[in-house]
């Protein structure tokens, strides 16, 4: 899919088909669906070839919209809408009926990338000027394994490409084109299964990379990747202990920055800069190490590429007691001017806190509402409180 803007300047969601008869190309302005390609439009189905039976992606590059599709006899095809025809925007399968899918296309910087299936040579990404393609890839990215450049995303100034794998799927990244020995692995493969074969889907979600996976026999799943992340909850103090739990799945090496916004203010424990996080592995970090203190939320950012977060807490009733009690919480990427917390309990022996961090470098107020089972209430006490 993607958003194409069609007559007077209107957004158009950009839908496309797989049908043996020929992919179709449809058009949605938010009340009406539209057939751009398809046996009613003035370009038929398969944009007049029945062997592109399936439209696999889009984007749009220069106000023109582009569409990759599925070709097995004579290789994917790009095609071109230029508001009221198509032109054909590439040779057939880039050179080679091998590469029999334009799987995936994204814009990067001043160039149209398209990712390719080729399930003999491996997987390819090629780069669109305006004029002339490029390939800026090796086939598999150096490996035949990898089979189909399945997605594609741009973050944080880097291109990931989501591939599908005999073994797993990985994620490679380039922080630019024309160089085959740019790409870099950042995931391990299959985020340590093979049963995850394919990265199927990459977007962008405020700070975050989601990767969605593909796994027939256990289920997909989805995995958020940042290079910031945010913990409010912590306390170090009356038998509670706080540990921050950090995950690299990627490939390489990665270092950590800790910032520590305690009810007294900002604290950077200088043995929590830079510390390094091996490849596919995770730390722990107990945060009762270096403060004490009822209220501590953590900031970690990564330096040098994407990591996972979350926090969990105990409490035990004494110094050699046993943990009685605990619980867990994946941290998030973006702070916000608005949060809504569904669950809370006051009664029944039942105790209900709510945690804000301000991780930002000036002084914050918020506003609480509550809203309980009688209806909405504003404490007036929690109007307007500085953070």
């Amino acid at each position: 899919m993607a958003v194409y803007l069609g007559p007077g300047a209107e957004e158009w969601l950009i839908v496309g088909t797989a049908n043996d008869a020929g992919c179709e190309v449809w058009a949605y302005n938010g009340s009406t669906w539209v057939e751009l390609v398809g046996a009613g439009a003035p370009t038929g189905p398969g944009f007049g070839d029945p062997d592109n039976a399936a439209a696999l992606c889009a984007a749009l590059y220069a106000g023109k919209l582009y569409v990759g599709t599925s070709n097995h006899n004579d290789g994917g095809q790009v095609w071109v809408f230029q508001g009221a025809s198509w032109a054909k925007a590439s040779a057939d399968g880039f050179g080679t009926a091998q590469n029999r899918d334009v799987s995936s296309m994204t814009v990067y910087g001043s160039f149209l990338v398209a990712g390719t299936y080729n399930y003999n040579a491996g997987c390819e990404v090629w780069a669109y000027d305006g004029a002339n393609w490029a390939k800026t890839s090796y086939s598999g990215f150096g490996s035949s394994e990898f089979k189909d450049a399945a997605s594609m995303a741009v973050f944080e100034k880097t291109l990931y490409v989501g591939t599908s794998g005999d073994n797993g799927g990985v994620v490679f990244s380039a922080d630019h084109l024309g160089d085959p020995e740019a790409w870099t692995p950042e995931t391990a493969k299959g985020f340590g299964t093979s049963l995850n074969y394919s990265i199927e889907s990459l977007e962008v979600y405020f700070s975050s990379l989601i990767a969605g996976v593909a796994n027939y026999y256990q289920g997909c799943s989805v995995w958020a990747l940042g290079n910031t992340w945010y913990l409010a909850e912590g306390c170090t103090d009356a038998g509670f202990e706080t540990y921050v739990l950090v995950q690299n799945p990627g490939v390489n090496p990665v270092h950590v920055d800790f910032t520590l916004n305690t009810g007294g203010g900002e604290v950077k424990p200088p043995e929590l800069q830079g510390v390094m996080i091996p490849a596919g592995s995770r730390r722990t970090f107990n945060l009762g190490a270096y403060v004490t203190t009822t209220d501590v939320s953590t900031t970690v950012e990564c330096r040098d590429g994407l990591v996972t977060c979350e926090r969990a807490m105990y409490w035990r009733a004494g110094a050699g007691l046993p943990w009685t009690a605990g619980h867990d919480c994946h941290g998030v990427n973006l702070p916000s001017s608005t949060w809504y917390l569904a669950e809370g309990c006051t009664d029944a022996g039942f105790e209900t806190y709510v945690l804000v961090q301000n991780p930002g470098g000036s002084p914050v107020h918020v506003d609480f509402t509550l809203n309980t089972g009688g209806g909405e209430v504003k404490p007036p006490e929690l109007q307007h409180v500085e953070i």
